[in-house]
């Protein structure tokens, strides 16, 4: 799923993401896609996506040709014993969120705290050259 982060393309984004929310439980069958609220603050964008029960370590956040793209994967328990209810989820998931051509690598910090993976990078940045690379979690 990817979305776009520049004001030209909100209103087909916001379409596009209520057509998403209304047929999410026909299609996604065992996929997730963790809830994101995606603001601008002080010249900055802010995306904070809620994952608890993740790892830092199995968390990816990538920048490649202007897609910014969070990825996790939960694996199962591997408790023994008979579940007599089972709600938590195990898999994967990838997001992608179009942030334009001038954020490099360097322009972008992420932390994650308490189920929550913050990404910040600011809302004019430089254009520089475009290839792919992973952003550190702190």
């Amino acid at each position: 799923m990817k979305y776009y982060l520049n004001n030209r393309d909100n209103r087909a984004n916001l379409a596009a993401n209520d057509f998403d929310e209304f047929f999410r439980p026909f299609w996604s069958m065992g996929e997730f896609s963790p809830k994101t609220d995606i603001r601008e603050k002080d010249g900055s964008v802010i995306i904070e996506t809620d994952m608890p029960g993740f790892d830092k370590n199995d968390i990816s956040v990538e920048l490649s040709e202007g897609y910014l793209t969070v990825s996790a994967e939960s694996k199962e328990s591997e408790e023994k014993g008979r579940f007599i209810r089972r709600e938590r989820r195990s898999g994967s998931f990838s997001r992608s969120f179009y942030v334009g051509s001038g954020v490099e690598e360097t322009d972008i910090s992420a932390s994650y705290e308490n189920g929550t993976l913050k990404v910040t990078f600011p809302t004019e940045a430089q254009a520089r050259k475009n290839s792919a690379r992973s952003i550190e979690i702190k």
